[in-house]
């Protein structure tokens, strides 16, 4: 949009003859009146059309790009500039207008030292975490689950699912820069059965833990196998769960045959039911198949993999 151009022609004095005279119809008040043709003209476009214009026409008054404000034109660069100042006013900041290098050199080094507010950590193994901030962190350990098994009682097998691993939760402080060693169970192995014959009894879950050199600063046992399928947990101030085989075993159809075989429970879920469902983190593998019919073992579940979870607080 822009302003309503004069375009008129008010060459009104060249248009006159070189020498007018009274014959041609030149009179003295009619050469007055072309003299001051071109003043009125101008003052009638001004008043008319220029001051109106002015008057609402923010709108078409250009402007150069400021940086971070929006519009090209006066009205929308003033428009921008009161968004912007009641946005500030309310309390709220744009987004992308507050950058580290805005920040005291402590804030901005917090912020772009890359440090996490959560570390999971959900697969066996050994790990290092180092935090990038001193403070405290909620601390949780899962123990790792245990394997489903098989056990004899005359003059049938019970099938047992694995214990649930313990888990344990905790508020430690831990300091930036040191190195915490972090361990999350491996499940145990389920008992193993090829071409219906008993190869190896199922293997209890293992611990998970957060050590700090050699002090243990907060651990949770694993599943236990067969009857005494719990864990435990241990640390100063921490909260303690233990999670046992559910079911303790399996009932047995007319024939011997073991039937409900689910593994026990974890602080994250339910155990394994069968090959086709898994077990959350921590729990049980259900238990291992007998059939008093045809002497033939099934395997046992294995349990699942222990976890350790950090968030930092404050």
């Amino acid at each position: 949009m822009g302003f309503t151009k004069f375009e008129k022609d008010i060459s009104y004095v060249c248009a006159l003859p070189d020498a007018p005279t009274l014959e041609n119809g030149y009179t003295p008040k009619s050469l007055k009146q072309t003299f001051d043709r071109a003043g009125e003209d101008l003052k009638g476009f001004i008043n008319e059309s220029l001051i109106p214009e002015l008057e609402s026409g923010s709108e078409k008054i250009g402007c150069k790009k400021i940086e971070n404000i929006n519009g090209n034109t006066l009205q929308s660069v003033l428009e921008s500039l009161a968004l912007k100042i009641q946005e500030i006013a309310n309390g709220a900041v744009p987004d992308g207008s507050v950058t580290p290098d805005k920040f005291v050199d402590s804030v901005r080094d917090f912020i772009t030292s890359g440090s996490l507010r959560r570390r999971v950590f959900l697969e066996a193994g050994e790990y290092t975490f180092t935090p990038t901030r001193s403070g405290v962190y909620k601390v949780e350990v899962q123990g790792a689950g245990g394997g489903g098994s098989l056990v004899a009682s005359y003059p049938y097998k019970y099938s047992y699912g694995g214990g649930g691993g313990a888990w344990g939760s905790s508020y430690l402080t831990l300091e930036k820069g040191v190195e915490y060693i972090i361990t999350v169970g491996r499940g145990g192995k389920g008992l193993v059965a090829v071409d219906g014959k008993r190869v190896s009894d199922a293997e209890c879950g293992e611990n998970s833990s957060v050590l700090c050199g050699d002090d243990i600063l907060i651990s949770a046992g694993g599943g236990k196998i067969k009857k005494h399928a719990d864990g435990y947990a241990t640390s100063e101030k921490a909260e303690i769960k233990t999670f046992g085989g559910y079911p303790v075993f399996s009932n047995l159809s007319s024939d011997g045959e073991c039937e409900f075989r689910q593994g026990g429970a974890s602080h994250f879920g339910q155990g394994a039911l069968d090959e086709n469902h898994g077990a959350n983190a921590g729990a049980g593998g259900y238990g291992a198949k007998y059939s008093a019919v045809y002497n033939t073992y099934e395997s046992g579940g294995d349990g699942a993999d222990g976890a350790v979870i950090i968030e930092w607080v404050e």
